[in-house]
C-alpha cells in the first residue's frame, strides 16, 4: 500500500509519499516531488528513499535512493529544458548513476524541430565512468488534420528510427 498527501500552496504542487507494509505496518522509503512555474520557467524537484526491505522482482520498482530536477522555460520562441538526476544505492550494493541532459525543441510555423543530448555517469563506485551519450532529433508537422513526425535518436550507440503520420478523419477516427 502507498500513503500520500498532495498538497498546492503559493503555485507550487508538491506530493509527499511512504510505502506501507501492511503485514508489519511500518512505512518506508520517503517520496517526494514539488512542481513550479515562475513566469516563462518551470522547475520541478523528487526525492525518493532507497528502499531496505522491498526487492525488485517485477521491473517495475526501483530500491534504490533517487534525486532529479529539471528547469524549462521558453525563450525567443525555443523551448529550453535543463535536467539531473542521480541514483544511489547503499543497501542493494549497486553503483551509484548520474545523468545530466538538456533538450530544445524550436517552432517553425507548422513544423516544430527537437534535439536532446544526455551524457550519463556510472556504473563503478565513484560514478565518474563516462557511457556513451543519448542524443536524438524529432521533426514534427502538424496542420489541420494532417500530423508527421520523424524521429531519430542514438541510445548509446543504439540507433532507433520512426517515422508517423496521421489523417484524422473526424468523429474520433485517424
Amino acid at each position: 500500500s502507498v500513503l500520500r498527501g498532495d498538497v498546492s500552496l503559493f503555485g507550487v504542487d508538491a506530493s509527499l509519499s511512504y510505502i506501507v507494509d501492511d503485514a508489519s505496518n511500518t512505512a518506508e522509503q520517503l517520496s517526494f516531488g514539488a512542481a513550479a512555474t515562475f513566469g516563462p520557467v518551470s522547475l520541478s524537484a523528487a526525492y525518493q528513499e532507497e528502499s531496505e526491505t522491498y526487492v525488485d522482482t517485477s521491473g517495475d520498482f526501483n530500491a534504490k535512493a533517487v534525486m532529479g530536477v529539471s528547469a524549462s522555460g521558453t525563450f525567443a520562441n525555443a523551448t529550453v529544458t535543463l535536467a539531473y538526476a542521480a541514483t544511489t544505492a547503499t543497501v542493494t550494493g549497486e553503483d551509484d548513476k548520474t545523468s545530466i541532459g538538456g533538450k530544445i525543441s524550436y517552432p517553425l510555423g507548422p513544423v516544430t524541430l527537437t534535439g536532446y543530448f544526455v551524457q550519463e555517469a556510472g556504473g563503478d563506485a565513484t560514478a565518474t565512468t563516462f557511457e556513451k551519450p543519448n542524443y536524438g532529433v524529432n521533426v514534427a508537422y502538424a496542420s489541420g488534420p494532417i500530423s508527421v513526425k520523424v524521429d531519430y535518436q542514438d541510445d548509446q550507440e543504439t540507433a532507433k528510427y520512426a517515422v508517423d503520420a496521421t489523417y484524422d478523419l473526424g468523429n474520433g477516427l485517424s
